[in-house]
């Protein structure tokens, strides 16, 4: 796909965070993010608790995405989004953390330059973030069945799109269904 995005950004937020993200706008999306050819989108669950505002929040500015469901749903309904826009990398962000698009895209590059280099050994799936987690930490992390499951979280990670693939799509009953494996991160 020539028009496909080569990063797709979803911003998690809160319905009751107006606020963070009109500060998101103007000083990241607009500052940053945009001269940077990067663009976000702010997931939020819904219902629209504050009698329409998040309507008309979205009529305005055009880029909320609307889920049902906690959390974990979001995440999963973005990488799906961003796999579906045919991206070859998904990042998510939390609405109190701006990206730094040179650093980034710098950082994609390179990442880009190892899929590429090990293709011959078989596609490589890239999942980069801030803290990473063998499952063995703390033993609230162990599935109910016993599984142990390492993972990243934090206020940013990223995915290759093919991960995210696996993740929200062709192993999407065993993401769906985290309590058997443990953490919902």
């Amino acid at each position: 796909n020539a028009t496909a995005p080569y990063l797709y950004v979803g911003v998690l937020s809160g319905v009751r965070n107006q606020q963070k993200r009109d500060d998101m706008r103007a000083a990241c999306f607009k500052s940053t993010y945009e001269p940077a050819g990067i663009h976000g989108l702010f997931y939020v669950n819904s219902p629209d608790l504050g009698g329409g505002a998040l309507a008309r929040e979205s009529k305005e500015h055009g880029d909320m995405v609307f889920g049902i469901g906690v959390q974990d749903t979001k995440v999963v309904q973005l990488f799906r989004d961003g796999v579906a826009a045919g991206a070859t990398w998904v990042l998510k962000h939390d609405d109190d953390t701006c990206l730094r698009p040179r650093y980034l895209l710098a950082l994609l590059d390179r990442l880009q330059a190892k899929r590429v280099a090990l293709s011959a050994a078989g596609r490589r799936e890239f999942y980069v973030g801030m803290y990473a987690f063998n499952g063995t930490e703390y033993k609230s992390m162990e599935g109910t069945d016993g599984t142990i499951a390492p993972f990243i979280t934090g206020p940013i990670y990223l995915l290759s799109a093919g991960l995210a693939r696996t993740i929200a799509m062709v192993d999407y009953e065993h993401t769906a269904l985290f309590q058997r494996y443990g953490t919902g991160s």
